[in-house]
């Protein structure tokens, strides 16, 4: 009777256990993606959730998806998660990062973002929005070390859970329409980039006629060199002031050509920061009467190719958006472009002769530390990128 009441205690036990366990895990801070269902042509909606957050300081995710099937149009941050929020700067990045910060944890749960997606898939099927946590530029983030940590550095333990747009109404394959899409860059004032125009899906044009547009105070436009092996002679406007600048390629027969038609260098002349369009239409010809598809724009039998177009932009970056504030004790806050190139930082005696580098992951905050500090010694952070080129300017500080 004895051996059979301690049995039976035993089991209690670990009944309790797989309790305390279930409930455990069902407490764990996890994020979900949510799913859609949607046609060929139609934006959807995603939202991103957190649920059972007791607090964090640090949470960063990434995105990823089909892009042959999907395309992400934009990005929309709740305003209550009591963080500071940061997004990839273009949302052609795949997987698309978001990271939210704060010096003390939030209990914030609920809907991070909402993202939104055009369904661009050719097929029927299921297809995965991917959620993990963000790997950081160099792919070497650790989750609950880098990201993902309370205000007492201690790992979240996140969960994720990934969703998926599910395409519906595609009996015969989408057939993709000509078009020609403008490439964007990212620059700052005084350097010139390069933005490609881009031909896809052509299945034959005789007459191919364009004009791409800009802001003149923003951009000046220094060059246009036509791409290789179009087939069709090519003719552009005499002078680059020319805006909208045009372009057009001829042929007696027709080119099945698909590539970059052109590449534009452009000098950023801004003066301030943000996104400016690089716009690409139809030629409308000398008195602007020309009809798309009429005038311009057909095969070797006059018919219409039906283009679509698809404007580009450059963004115009600010070098100062980034700074650091370093503090004599040696903490650093870093604003700006948090996770992007490295910290240097570097120590040097009362005679300005070397003593120590050191280098750092660029975290929101955190301290750094030399072997032999002595009073009177110089400590300067700078902040670069991973071709050695200032993301802003440095800070230096006099030991006490």
């Amino acid at each position: 009777m004895q051996m059979k009441f301690i049995s039976f205690l035993t089991l209690v036990v670990i009944i309790m256990s797989l309790c305390t366990v279930s409930a455990f895990a069902e407490t764990a801070p996890i994020v979900t993606v949510g799913n859609a269902i949607g046609k060929t042509g139609e934006s959807v909606e995603i939202p991103v959730i957190l649920e059972n957050n007791a607090g964090f300081s640090s949470l960063g995710i990434e995105i990823g998806y089909d892009e042959t099937a999907l395309t992400l149009t934009n990005v929309v941050a709740s305003s209550s998660t009591g963080a500071t929020f940061t997004k990839a700067q273009m949302f052609t990045i795949n997987p698309y990062n978001m990271s939210w910060d704060s010096a003390s944890n939030t209990t914030f749960n609920g809907t991070l973002v909402t993202l939104t997606f055009e369904i661009i898939a050719k097929a029927n099927g299921d297809y995965p929005v991917i959620i993990d946590y963000y790997k950081g530029r160099n792919g070497n983030y650790i989750d609950g070390n880098n990201v993902n940590y309370d205000e007492n550095f201690e790992p979240l333990g996140l969960a994720y859970v990934s969703g998926k747009v599910t395409v519906i109404g595609n009996d015969e394959p989408v057939a993709e329409k000509p078009s020609v899409t403008v490439g964007s860059a990212t620059g700052k004032k005084g350097d010139t980039v390069e933005i490609p125009v881009i031909l896809e899906n052509n299945t034959g044009f005789s007459s191919l006629g364009i004009e791409i547009g800009y802001d003149e105070t923003a951009l000046t436009l220094t060059n246009v060199v036509a791409g290789q092996g179009v087939g069709a002679t090519f003719t552009k406007a005499q002078t680059f002031t020319v805006n909208p600048y045009n372009m057009s390629w001829d042929s007696a027969t027709n080119t099945t050509f698909n590539g970059t038609l052109a590449t534009l260098t452009f000098e950023i002349i801004a003066k301030n920061s943000g996104l400016y369009s690089i716009t690409v239409d139809y030629y409308k010809g000398r008195n602007g009467n020309y009809v798309d598809g009429n005038n311009v724009n057909y095969n070797e039998n006059f018919e219409s190719l039906g283009l679509t177009y698809s404007d580009g932009k450059i963004e115009v970056i600010d070098i100062e958006q980034n700074s650091i504030a370093l503090s004599s004790d040696l903490n650093i806050n870093l604003t700006g472009d948090i996770g992007t190139g490295k910290i240097y930082a570097a120590i040097y005696d009362d005679n300005n002769i070397l003593k120590q580098v050191k280098t750092y992951l660029p975290l929101e905050s955190f301290d750094v530390a030399f072997d032999f500090p002595q009073k009177g010694d110089t400590v300067k952070i700078m902040w670069w990128k991973e071709n050695f080129e200032p993301m802003c300017k440095s800070k230096s500080v006099i030991l006490p």
